[in-house]
């Protein structure tokens, strides 16, 4: 999927345990996966936004040295699941967690799962077979150079291409599941990790000031997202459209270089760091961070609370949309909806007469939605909770689900046909992409891209120069190589 593949949105925690449920539910209605696009190539996120564990009354201090990130690539969800590591005869070290004991040296590629008894770890030579106890562990390649021979090959499943990845990779155990599943994470320095985002976030060939102004927000989210989760979490964001896609180890120069000339650049507001929250197309139609991404304190930044005109993604192709639709389907999938979310009026719905808009917010983009029936019946749902009712295709009868780009819709009843028109991709709040890319093409720098789009902000050079911040008791020792998706905020899985 390209740019048009990706919508971010980002839902804050009031409650951890009310999040979760809502996270898991938008994962079943919006089908968010751990998709790895090719390289120039760009995934809207389903559901994009980074996500504290606790709301941040005034948001999290600018860091002065350069972060690690965790970015968890897959969750291997069955016991017995194999993943390869490493590439044909690269040396692997394998590790306890804090990277004191060394419990194995290998040749690639390397075979793991995690069985009733403990990890197994067997070359594909068949030789170098070994039990280990069911703990985190550390996979890294023995040679810490800057070439490829540091980059670890890693194979989640046969269907699956190899990607490379700069850094370490964790193998971290599910206790809190009876199934076996376990986490894989890759821990690098974080200006490692960005090139892997642009080049997953971004086509190929697009303007470099498009590509700086993204690797600030890139950067500006991810820091949020690290510290949001420090000490909460054993990964900060996910590799794929839940947080921001990203692809590894990637060529993709302009990617490389547009790191290099942003280093440490984040968005600031009054000493204070401000999340980068992106997605494709605002329509013209920019959201509140406090509306779209989650009631957190720290959505309440001034920066976050839209942007005024002109609409620069005008000649985007997703900037106005429609769609049509048979008025059962609507009415099945809406009475679904109200079942599961034990809204009774709404799984009692009549024959459908209207949907209105009934509240928008101050740019014009939908908020909440007026259903009424034949049979008088009123419902007020939110835009957003419209748009996950709809999309629910596979909830009734597994008929393919509306592609619905965006909640900033209208929906027009003619008889047995409901015509849908839409604005934008994506939740709306900070940069758009294709505004950005407009913008970059009539000359703008990335400076006055992100300052357009996030009201108020100012560009800060947080550090110039790699310097750990750790996690805890985890420390990476390892310098990482080469440069390397969200979507924009990031409702995360624990």
């Amino acid at each position: 999927m390209r740019l048009l593949c990706r919508q971010m949105g980002v839902c804050h925690r009031v409650s951890i345990t009310a999040w979760l449920v809502v996270w898991c539910f938008l994962c079943m209605v919006l089908g968010c996966s751990s998709a790895h696009e090719d390289e120039g190539k760009k995934q809207e996120p389903i559901l994009r936004a980074p996500a504290p564990e606790a709301p941040i009354p005034n948001g999290h201090t600018i860091p002065n040295k350069e972060p690690d990130i965790r970015i968890r690539l897959d969750r291997i969800r069955n016991r017995g699941e194999r993943v390869i590591i490493g590439t044909d005869e690269q040396r692997l070290r394998v590790t306890d967690r804090h990277q004191e004991s060394l419990l194995g040296a290998f040749s690639g590629p390397l075979e793991v799962y995690l069985a009733s008894d403990g990890w197994r770890l067997k070359e594909s030579s068949g030789r170098g077979r070994v039990t280990l106890p069911t703990e985190e562990i550390i996979v890294r390649a023995a040679t810490q150079d800057t070439g490829d021979s540091s980059l670890l090959g890693v194979q989640t499943s046969t269907n699956q291409p190899v990607r490379k990845y700069p850094g370490l990779l964790r193998l971290v155990p599910r206790g809190d599941e009876p199934s076996g599943s376990w986490d894989l994470i890759n821990e690098v320095p974080l200006e490692s990790y960005l090139p892997g985002v642009l080049a997953g976030e971004l086509y190929s060939g697009w303007h470099p000031a498009t590509y700086d102004a993204q690797a600030i927000a890139a950067r500006s989210y991810a820091v949020n997202e690290i510290l949001s989760r420090l000490g909460r979490s054993h990964f900060d964001v996910e590799s794929s459209v839940r947080s921001q896609v990203y692809l590894g180890a990637t060529n993709n120069q302009e990617a490389i270089k547009s790191v290099e000339r942003t280093q440490g650049q984040v968005l600031g507001y009054e000493d204070r760091l401000v999340p980068g929250y992106y997605s494709s197309c605002c329509g013209g139609h920019p959201a509140l961070a406090s509306e779209a991404i989650g009631p957190n304190p720290i959505n309440e930044l001034e920066p976050l609370n839209g942007h005024g005109p002109p609409a620069y993604c005008d000649e985007a192709t997703v900037f106005h949309w429609t769609r049509k639709t048979n008025r059962h389907l609507i009415e099945d999938r809406l009475r679904s909806f109200g079942k599961q979310t034990a809204n009774e009026l709404l799984a009692k719905l009549g024959q459908l007469q209207s949907i209105d808009t009934k509240t928008v917010n101050p740019f014009g983009r939908a908020l909440s939605m007026e259903i009424k029936d034949t049979q008088g019946r009123s419902i007020v749902i939110s835009a957003t909770q419209l748009r996950r009712a709809l999309m629910r295709g596979d909830a009734v009868g597994g008929r393919a689900s509306l592609q619905l780009l965006s909640e900033n819709i209208r929906l027009f009843v003619d008889g047995n046909v409901v015509n849908i028109d839409g604005w934008g991709f994506g939740h709306g709040v900070g940069l758009c992409q294709f505004g950005a890319q407009a913008m970059a093409n009539s000359g703008n720098k990335a400076n006055a891209i992100v300052t357009f789009y996030y009201p108020g902000a100012t560009v800060v050079s947080a550090y110039s120069t790699p310097e750990s911040l750790t996690h805890s008791t985890d420390q990476n020792t390892e310098e990482a190589q080469a440069p390397n998706q969200a979507q924009s905020p990031s409702a995360q899985e624990p």
